[in-house]
């Protein structure tokens, strides 16, 4: 009788730990799903920041900049 009580007592001490790492697993799974999903929205986000400088840039280019300096106007020409 007491090697069947102390099979079962290892046999759900055996479930207990699994059912533990079980759920550790889905933590860590969704946590790694998160990271993945934010990195994802990051790339993104800079990949839109990258076109929209490019655009700037290109608007930017061969553009001619006029201002006045005591009375005497100064041209500039940004090129590329």
């Amino acid at each position: 009788m007491a090697n069947f009580v102390f099979s079962l007592h290892l046999n759900r001490s055996s479930l207990d730990d699994s059912d533990v790492l079980k759920k550790e697993l889905a933590s860590v799974q969704r946590l790694m799903d998160q990271l993945a999903t934010d990195k994802e929205k990051e790339l993104a986000d800079l990949q839109e920041k990258l076109r929209d400088l490019q655009a700037d840039h290109e608007d930017l280019k061969n553009k001619e900049v006029s201002f006045e300096i005591k009375n005497k106007t100064v041209q500039l020409k940004y090129t590329i």
